[in-house]
């Protein structure tokens, strides 16, 4: 028994010293968590709000998703240089300084700019300016959430940078919840969005001056402390096009659609992702592998290949549930007003399918920093768009466009990939 008992503390000593077992292990169960919250905050609103004022919420939300690109990647420049610099704390309080400076100068730019598009956005959605601007207001404070939970993961402070993350999201649909029943319905979830944002900045900082007491927010005009590289373009644009693939549809249909036919959409979107969310560790494990053998001149292909098929066993198990009881599915997630949205599921989570294939492959070339695929998805991207302004008459019509995009995208990228020989 003392045996085993010893044994036991040297694998849990070995374990917590490891960083990137123990890392990759808080990172996961903060992001269960954090997903669990957020999917748990969909469900509650769409049975509060109803399909026609949950409709709104989330295309509205799609448009915080637009602005989270430049900031996410920022975020991973920002890891970047933490974690080259762990050890030299005048060197991460100069980082924190730069960047701090620089994204509020250029982010305010683009906050202003926002505000007056938002007049012309507002007489296409048919909503409140006021909302638009609650969201374009808490998308400009995430900057700040993103600069210090970046800076703690560079710091390899993965336990305090989870739980900020998962306090944000408890906070959010706690306190939605608290001001629906106030009575202020569709701007419950955009002030519980904003003020968990502040709250977890407010953490985040907190944890950030623990192991930098000295961070006073002093800049130093001689700093080169770049927000944006070239390899950050490429990941700008990929990410550009991946989010444009599975939220402009939701924004079109929001423009195009009856606002009950809306809501019924944003209902089928945020089910249809189980698919990607349940195969996104594919693409989050994929990216190092291909990235470590490349660089050792080690063939990478197969990795592709067995990371294709186990999506597509996922996708298929989900695909299966889906097709067979779709009314379930929708009644227990969202109730019984959404029943009318059922037909139209088993469609959407083959869309998303497919296109879970699609952020396979262009993460892939990403990885091995292929240019050619990636503006090859951005073309497709603006293509699906203008077809959904030409096809919309109904979700079918919608579906049909997104199906045949993201279709055509993986034939034209696996062409590419086939055609390569340096793998």
């Amino acid at each position: 028994m003392q045996d085993f008992n010893t044994s036991l503390f040297l694998l849990k000593d070995k374990f917590v010293k490891n960083k990137l077992l123990s890392g990759s292990f808080v990172v996961l169960a903060g992001s269960i968590l954090a997903n669990f919250g957020n999917y748990l905050f969909h469900m509650l609103m769409g049975r509060y709000l109803g399909p026609e004022k949950y409709g709104t919420l989330v295309s509205l939300i799609s448009l915080f998703s637009y602005w989270s690109i430049p900031v996410g990647v920022m975020g991973l420049v920002i890891v970047k240089y933490s974690s080259e610099n762990i050890n030299k704390k005048k060197k991460l309080i100069e980082i924190i300084n730069s960047t701090t400076e620089k994204s509020t100068k250029i982010f305010g730019v683009v906050l202003l700019v926002s505000l007056i598009l938002s007049l012309i956005i507002n007489k296409r959605l048919n909503t409140s300016p006021f909302l638009i601007f609650v969201v374009m207001f808490s998308s400009f404070i995430s900057i700040y959430q993103t600069i210090f939970l970046s800076v703690l993961q560079g710091m390899l402070k993965f336990f305090e940078s989870s739980l900020a993350g998962t306090i944000g999201v408890c906070i959010k649909l706690f306190l939605s919840i608290i001001l629906i029943f106030a009575g202020i319905e569709i701007l419950a979830p955009l002030f519980g969005i904003l003020i968990s944002i502040a709250i977890t900045s407010i953490i985040g900082l907190f944890f950030i001056k623990k192991e930098l007491p000295d961070l006073n927010f002093t800049v130093n005009s001689g700093s080169k402390i770049p927000l944006f590289d070239k390899y950050s373009i490429n990941v700008f644009l990929s990410n550009v096009a991946l989010l444009s693939l599975y939220t402009s549809d939701l924004i079109l249909a929001k423009l195009f659609l009856s606002p009950v036919m809306a809501g019924y959409y944003a209902c089928l979107s945020v089910l249809g992702k189980i698919v990607f969310y349940a195969s996104s560790p594919i693409i989050t494990v994929m990216f190092p592998l291909v990235s470590e053998r490349r660089s050792k001149g080690q063939n990478y292909k197969k990795i592709l290949i067995q990371c294709i098929l186990m999506l597509i066993s996922i996708s298929i198990v989900v695909l299966i549930i889906f097709t067979a009881y779709p009314t379930l599915m929708i009644s227990i997630l969202y109730g019984s007003k959404y029943i009318g949205a059922s037909p139209w599921l088993p469609k959407f989570a083959l869309f998303i399918s497919i296109y879970a294939v699609s952020s396979l492959l262009v993460n892939f070339f990403l990885s091995i920093n292929e240019k050619k695929a990636i503006y090859i998805s951005v073309i497709f991207a603006i293509i699906q768009i203008l077809l959904i302004n030409i096809f919309h008459k109904d979700i079918n019509e919608i579906l049909n466009v997104n199906i045949f995009i993201t279709i055509t995208l993986n034939l034209l990228l696996f062409t590419y990939f086939l055609r390569k020989k340096t793998y």
